[in-house]
């Protein structure tokens, strides 16, 4: 396995994460080569993987081939127009309530 100047010792949920941003990056160089731009493991790193997440899921939730993606369009509008505090309320809310949502399926 190639050591990336990148790696994480203590990150285990952002594999995901690595995956699409190498695959992203990938030009055909050795792995001692690239450079994804990401900064020793630090509050920095976690901020710009905190970033890619965002970045990767809106693409992924408004890409073409996703049937749902006018809808999600159309409610991310909605939350937008709501005032700070409830949009606080309601992403707290959905991060409690997460493992209950998440039982379902």
């Amino acid at each position: 396995m190639a050591s990336l100047k990148w790696k994480t010792k203590n990150n285990f949920i952002d594999c995901g994460v690595f995956t699409i941003l190498h695959m992203d990056n990938y030009t055909g160089e050795a792995p001692g080569k690239w450079d994804c731009c990401l900064v020793a493991e630090s509050k920095e790193k976690s901020d710009q993987l905190r970033v890619l997440r965002f970045k990767f899921a809106t693409k992924i939730l408004l890409h073409k081939v996703n049937v749902h993606a006018g809808r999600i369009y159309e409610l991310a509008l909605e939350f937008d127009k709501l005032p700070p505090g409830e949009k606080l309320s309601i992403i707290l809310s959905a991060v409690r309530n997460r493992d209950a949502r998440d039982r379902k399926f």
